[in-house]
């Protein structure tokens, strides 16, 4: 898994407002299932803190439709990327869910000027995330 201080993989692919901003990219392993339901519905609920200063996007292997139907019915507001192929779960070395399921590893990552500011992983700690996510970008990481 990457690392603060480490280069961030390539995000021309990830729709941004401005790209100059910090990037909050989190990944979760499921639409529709409790604890990302959780963890989606968490950055949600941060709303205007993290929006103000920076771009929000979640990451699944679901495909498109579903990921849109997850977001119109949790009210996302940010947007959801399909990473079908797994190419930027592996570029961020998410790993896989408990090392044994073949979904990506429940893992959140600031990206700032192209550098990874802060990284954090935990499968159960759904809500953990965005709390994570306030910290880095804030000064104060938990």
């Amino acid at each position: 898994m990457l690392k603060s201080g480490d280069p961030a993989p390539d995000l021309s692919s990830i729709p941004r407002t401005d790209p100059s901003r910090p990037l909050v990219l989190f990944f979760f392993p499921k639409a529709f299932t409790p604890v990302c339901t959780a963890q989606a519905c968490a950055f949600r609920d941060a709303g205007a803190s993290l929006s103000s200063v920076a771009d929000v996007v979640g990451v699944s292997s679901d495909p498109p439709a579903v990921q849109a139907r997850f977001a119109e019915e949790n009210r996302l507001g940010y947007p959801l990327v399909s990473d079908e192929g797994g190419r930027l779960a592996r570029a961020f070395g998410t790993g896989w869910l408990g090392g044994l399921i073949p979904v990506p590893g429940r893992c959140t990552f600031v990206v700032r000027d192209g550098v990874v500011d802060g990284a954090f992983r935990s499968e159960l700690g759904s809500e953990a995330h965005a709390t994570f996510a306030r910290g880095v970008l804030s000064g104060s990481p938990t």
